[in-house]
C-alpha cells in the first residue's frame, strides 16, 4: 500500500521528514542492487548527499505488504549537471537504501496510476505496526 505526498495531511509530512531527519546519514547502507542501479544510472553522489545537507522532497510512503517493510521515496532539491534530480527509497525497516534513479527536475509525474495509492492510510500507524 502507497500513500503519495499529495494525499497527505502536514502532520504526516512533517512525521516523515523528522523521521527520516532523525537517521544519521551514516546509518543508511546500500544495498547490492541500489549500489549497481546507482553506478548504471550515473548518479552523482554529491546530489545524492544532499539530501541531508540542502533536503528533499517526500514523493511517496510505501508499506511492503510481502516484505513487511515501511518505505519512503524522496527527491532531492539539489539537480546534477544535467537538471535531475536523484529519488531514492529508503527502507526503515531495514535501513537501506532499497533503489536510486534520476528524474528530470520538471518531470511531476503526470501519468501516475492512482488506483495504487491509498489516501485512508495512516502513516503513524503503520510505523507502530508491522505491514499486514
Amino acid at each position: 500500500m502507497k500513500k503519495h505526498f499529495s494525499q497527505m495531511g502536514k502532520k504526516e509530512l512533517e512525521y516523515l521528514t523528522n523521521r527520516f531527519k532523525g537517521i544519521p546519514q551514516g546509518r543508511w547502507k546500500f544495498n547490492s542492487y541500489s549500489k549497481m542501479r546507482a553506478i548504471k544510472r550515473g548518479v552523482d553522489m554529491t546530489v545524492f548527499r544532499s539530501f541531508w545537507t540542502d533536503g528533499f522532497d517526500i514523493v511517496e510512503f510505501h508499506q511492503h505488504e510481502e516484505k513487511k517493510e515501511n518505505r519512503l521515496l524522496l527527491r532531492t532539491i539539489l539537480t546534477d549537471s544535467k537538471d535531475n534530480q536523484v529519488c531514492a527509497v529508503f527502507n526503515f525497516t531495514t535501513m537501506e537504501v532499497t533503489t536510486v534513479y534520476l528524474n528530470y527536475r520538471k518531470n511531476k509525474h503526470a501519468n501516475l496510476v492512482w488506483s495504487e495509492y491509498d489516501s485512508t492510510i495512516s502513516i503513524k500507524d503503520a510505523f507502530k505496526r508491522p505491514a499486514v
